[in-house]
């Protein structure tokens, strides 16, 4: 078993904020490197440390990183909660719409919608867009880091996203990018008549 602390065991017990992560993981390689504690002991404690940041701020080892947990904490006050509301962008940005005389009125609304979020950085429309539960089915948006939106993927035909978490520097994609990209184009199809020879079923996608 290895003895390091990867982001991925990290982001697994809740540091989740970029910030945080980085300062988590520096700070438990440090912890390690000079034989303080072990991954596992670590571990539990950085646990504990994010469901009680309070009880770790006056500790001399783990006091900076409770600090640090502590000023992310999200706002519990229903009160504050509901006095909390983004304004829309006044104006609609520029996006792309592919095939424009070919789409509903309604599904552009949609997106120019989408488009006004605050969190939101780029967006496209395309040829076969029609209208969904918020962004239009068709409908590609950008947004900010750190933001994830699961209702803007449709429900109708039991469209969904999977996350697969890979051990892999960022460096790699970069050098396989073209093996990368032929994978894709051999293992995905479009259209109503999209039909793999083979399929490949694969426990990652069997849902109860």
């Amino acid at each position: 078993m290895s003895k390091k602390l990867n982001n991925n065991e990290l982001k697994a017990i809740g540091f989740y904020e970029e910030d945080l992560l980085e300062q988590a993981g520096k700070f438990a390689k440090s912890l390690i490197k000079n034989k303080v504690l072990g991954k596992e002991d670590i571990l539990e404690k950085y646990r504990a440390l994010l469901a009680r940041p309070d009880d770790f701020l006056n500790d001399e080892t783990f006091g900076e990183i409770a600090l640090l947990v502590k000023d992310l904490q999200p706002i519990s006050s229903e009160e504050e909660l509901k006095a909390k509301t983004f304004e829309l962008k006044k104006e609609v940005p520029n996006y792309q719409i592919y095939g424009l005389e070919n789409i509903e009125k309604e599904a552009v609304r949609q997106m120019d919608v989408a488009m006004r979020l605050p969190i939101t950085v780029a967006g496209a429309l395309m040829p076969d867009a029609h209208v969904g539960y918020g962004l239009p089915i068709g409908g590609v948006l950008a947004t900010t880091s750190n933001v994830v939106i699961p209702y803007a993927v449709g429900v109708d035909i039991a469209c969904r996203m999977c996350l697969s978490i890979f051990e892999m520097d960022s460096h790699f994609l970069e050098q396989k990018d073209k093996m990368l990209k032929n994978y894709l184009i051999e293992n995905t199809l479009f259209g109503i008549d999209g039909k793999f020879p083979k399929p490949m079923p694969d426990v990652v996608f069997d849902k109860a």
